[in-house]
């Protein structure tokens, strides 16, 4: 899938959990599920703003490491959507702990 297609359905309540899910990592669904829950948002409201606020906000060295990261990965899609996510995480979890 494409990273625009996966996305696109993180707005979409019936299709963000799938999506979400299909990046295969638990500890990140939980950290969503967390951190939406305090500031009042649905897991895949938070999830898509979380991408919208990385290509909003990174800096050039995060924009590399995400470069860096999708190298040689086997899903180059996912691989994005995480990092983009985790990078929001980082910043929210320490803004509302």
């Amino acid at each position: 899938m494409l990273l625009g297609d996966l996305i696109h359905d993180l707005s979409d309540d019936a299709k963000s959990s799938a999506v979400l899910q299909g990046c295969g990592d638990l500890t990140l669904l939980v950290r969503i599920s967390s951190v939406a829950d305090r500031l009042g948002e649905e897991v895949g409201e938070y999830a898509s703003a979380a991408v919208r606020r990385f290509a909003n906000l990174a800096e050039n060295e995060d924009w590399l490491g995400l470069m860096s990261s999708i190298d040689g990965a086997a899903d180059p899609a996912i691989v994005c959507l995480t990092s983009m996510i985790k990078w929001s995480l980082q910043r929210d979890e320490i803004d509302h702990s």
